[in-house]
């Protein structure tokens, strides 16, 4: 039996994940909802933005030994792969259509997407000085690591949509636009609780 050389390149795989290799910008969108009716969950401040900025680009020093997302990686990675990018403002969504109510109860997503949109182009609007091409690595049309955390409370159930998760949402842009396809999905009572 003779073994063959594997055929499969990395470029097989889809590029829809972001690069396992490289200097990588991660953007993090805070969301503050409206409740609805929910019963259960925060409101950010300055205090929980100051704890996920430190658990996405701080440093074991700056958290209490603990590695951030950023740290874990490069350690990992054998600084193969670097994470950096912002903790971007919180966007505060004031339409009551979109509040933790009505999107967990909207079982196709539609809108959550919705949402995802709506914060992304707030946090491009906010900040007219930063390439958002830079958060495009692969040049594909969409923000390579895009992560969202909401103020839903956990009392969210699984496989509602602020339920935290993973998924893509096929929201085109473009290189120097770039939209959201592959994202995360969490919120601050789950996020807390992850370290």
């Amino acid at each position: 039996y003779k073994i063959e050389k594997p055929t499969i390149i990395s470029t097989d795989f889809g590029t829809h994940y972001a690069p396992s290799i490289g200097d990588i910008k991660v953007l993090v969108i805070p969301v503050q909802l409206p409740v609805g009716e929910a019963k259960n969950y925060h409101t950010w401040n300055e205090n929980s933005l100051d704890f996920v900025r430190n658990a996405y680009f701080g440093t074991p020093e700056t958290n209490d030994g603990w590695n951030s997302f950023a740290s874990y990686y490069a350690t990992a990675s054998f600084n193969k792969l670097s994470f950096s990018g912002m903790v971007a403002d919180i966007y505060e969504e004031t339409d009551d259509n979109y509040s933790i109510t009505a999107i967990n109860s909207d079982k196709t997503y539609s809108k959550l997407y919705e949402l995802l949109a709506r914060a992304l182009n707030s946090t491009k609007v906010n900040n007219p000085t930063v390439s958002w091409s830079d958060y495009d690595l692969n040049k594909d049309g969409y923000i390579d690591s895009i992560h969202f955390i909401s103020n839903a409370g956990s009392d969210i159930k699984w496989n509602e949509p602020l339920w935290p998760h993973m998924s893509s949402a096929g929201l085109d842009g473009t290189v120097s636009n770039p939209g959201i396809n592959t994202y995360s999905m969490s919120s601050l009572s789950h996020f807390s609780s992850a370290r």
